[in-house]
């Protein structure tokens, strides 16, 4: 009988460059040439697909921040993570992440649409449940 369900959507996309420094962070998928790949989030020019949870030069696996994970993913903290908070897909400079809501540190409209799980630090990858994510803006 085939399989009529999977518990994770997950999908692998090829890259424009080697993303393996950026697991945990907010991506976008863009086309190139007539290719569909993954870069890193954008908020001025393209829109939030999911979380890089693989990657390497030609490609790269990407759990989609609109449901389908059953479970929990690890995320990149830009600034810090408290649990149970709210987190934000963020920008900053070269870095994209997620940001702690309380905290307010990058004005501008962002996605809501992490909670994490565990407490960290800038840099660090935190686990985290996905949510339905909500555009804010921060002031």
């Amino acid at each position: 009988m085939p399989q009529l369900a999977r518990t994770n959507a997950i999908f692998t996309y090829p890259t424009r460059y080697d993303l393996s420094d950026h697991i945990g962070s907010p991506i976008s998928l863009s086309i190139y040439d007539g290719v569909e790949q993954v870069t890193l989030y954008d908020p001025n020019d393209t829109d939030l697909f999911g979380v890089l949870v693989h990657a390497d030069a030609t490609q790269a696996t990407v759990v989609p921040i609109h449901g389908g994970l059953a479970g929990t993913v690890k995320i990149k903290v830009l600034d810090e993570a408290q649990v149970p908070a709210k987190m934000y897909a963020a920008r900053s400079g070269a870095e994209a992440g997620f940001a702690l809501w309380d905290l307010e540190t990058y004005p501008g409209t962002w996605q809501l649409c992490a909670i994490a799980m565990e407490s960290g630090v800038a840099g660090e990858l935190v686990e985290a449940i996905i949510t339905t994510p909500t555009s804010t803006t921060i002031a």
